[in-house]
């Protein structure tokens, strides 16, 4: 995970400007604190927060800064990370976040690829050590906690490697039966 550009400056159409970072986790995502919007990371705000992270997804999804310094292939950003800091100490961080991604869909947990993100984005701008852990809560409570394993420059880029637990529950289960005699039973390839 690395942090790819920071302070970049999007207008909104409401005419407001806010500073974003962009970084990679898994996926490129663009980070911005709600303090910028004059909100919080709470449901009741739920609405403009999506549509102020759609917009910032789709101005900055063929930007030079959702480009991949690795592979073409993950250029644009998946989904903005719009993020409250709630406390700070020497050993952790604690931040509350909603990830917009898609076309506006919100992620119910935390987000994997956009914690690992923003451990990256911190340890870049030298808030977050190996030393320290962020609490990462999403716009419902769900909480992920994430550390540094280690530092490393690699690409002609400084990044993380990132430790990242939480929990998973078990929702249902599905059985599935294939017929000897159906042809499309094991599924097809159209390309």
């Amino acid at each position: 995970s690395h942090s790819i550009a920071e302070s970049v400056s999007v207008k909104l159409a409401s005419g407001k400007t806010v500073l974003v970072d962009v970084g990679y986790g898994g996926a490129n995502y663009a980070s911005l604190d709600v303090e910028q919007l004059g909100l919080t990371v709470e449901p009741q705000h739920l609405d403009e927060l999506i549509k102020v992270g759609r917009e910032i997804k789709w101005t900055l999804n063929e930007s030079p800064e959702s480009n991949s310094q690795q592979d073409s292939r993950l250029n644009g950003i998946y989904g903005t990370i719009i993020y409250e800091q709630l406390a700070a100490s020497a050993s952790q961080l604690h931040q509350r976040n909603v990830t917009i991604y898609a076309d506006g869909r919100v992620d119910r947990s935390p987000c994997g690829s956009g914690t690992a993100t923003r451990i990256a984005q911190l340890n870049h701008a030298g808030k977050l050590t190996v030393a320290m852990t962020l609490i990462h809560d999403s716009i419902i409570g769900s909480r992920f906690t994430g550390r540094i394993a280690k530092e490393l420059t690699e690409h002609e880029t400084s990044g993380v490697i990132p430790v990242i637990s939480g929990n998973a529950y078990c929702t249902g289960t599905s059985k599935f039966t294939l017929n000897e005699h159906d042809e499309l039973g094991t599924g097809f390839s159209l390309r």
